[in-house]
């Protein structure tokens, strides 16, 4: 024999927690925090645990690339637990012991939602940090594993193990030919849109070409080391790490690259 169980709203009879499967309401409470509880007509309830779970993931996407990032992410990530663990306060006949209940949706949440996006947001938008300019990037790390950097592109490359990662816009690849005439660069006979800066220690006239699996990289700003801060690096293809899609601080320069 079935139960049902309702619950008075206004002048009508809504659903309560025990009319459809405990399962249906778990499924639901694991995807989308207060979408159970909207459901069984405990709309304060559910609007604001789906509210405080949509504005934490508004504020990690904004945010990304700093701590207070990870920190609206583990907002989110309470939020969800949150919603979980009074879904099955509601549902659970008897109940579930505190601990038990906890660490059930801790656990569910994490393996099957937040460890995979943790992974994702690691290879696809990992933050970044430049130790000469102090600006902070955001880069995809598997950009370039089916696929070499393309001229105008922003990559995050590291010099040595010992100077870090910089961030820079490939100006040549492989085969072109590079020229600086003393008022601009050329590659291929083209004018460079990006002017990398000019170099007043060598020959007005210079050309050369780029070596098989290398790059002409324009950095972004003076590096680290001294040794190393002319305006144009020429980088071997193993030396990118990824591509820099997005500046994420100083924050008021955000920007997409």
């Amino acid at each position: 024999m079935s139960v049902s169980c309702y619950v008075s709203s206004g002048a009508r009879l809504v659903p309560g927690p025990a009319t459809l499967g405990a399962g249906h309401y778990a499924r639901l409470a694991d995807l989308i925090p207060g979408m159970a509880q909207w459901r069984w007509a405990q709309r304060e309830r559910g609007l604001v645990l789906l509210g405080t779970f949509l504005a934490s993931l508004l504020m990690t996407v904004f945010c990304w690339g700093s701590l207070l990032g990870w920190g609206f992410l583990a907002m989110a990530f309470l939020t969800h637990i949150a919603s979980s663990l009074d879904v099955l306060r509601q549902l659970a006949f008897p109940v579930f012991r505190p601990f038990v209940a906890l660490s059930a949706s801790a656990l569910g949440l994490a393996a099957g939602v937040y460890i995979p996006l943790s992974l994702s947001l690691y290879l696809l938008a990992s933050p970044v940090g430049s130790a000469g300019p102090g600006a902070g990037y955001l880069i995809n790390r598997i950009a370039y594993r089916a696929a070499s950097p393309a001229p105008g592109e922003w990559v995050w490359f590291r010099i040595s193990q010992h100077l870090g990662g910089r961030a820079g816009q490939v100006l040549a690849t492989e085969g072109q030919e590079v020229e600086w005439t003393g008022r601009r660069w050329q590659v291929d006979g083209h004018d460079l849109t990006a002017h990398p800066g000019s170099l007043p220690y060598y020959p007005a006239g210079w050309r050369f070409s780029i070596p098989r699996g290398c790059l002409l990289i324009g950095p972004e700003g003076p590096g680290p080391d001294p040794a190393v801060a002319s305006p144009i690096l020429i980088v071997g293809r193993d030396q990118v790490v990824g591509r820099a899609w997005v500046k994420c601080s100083p924050f008021w320069e955000r920007t997409f690259l």
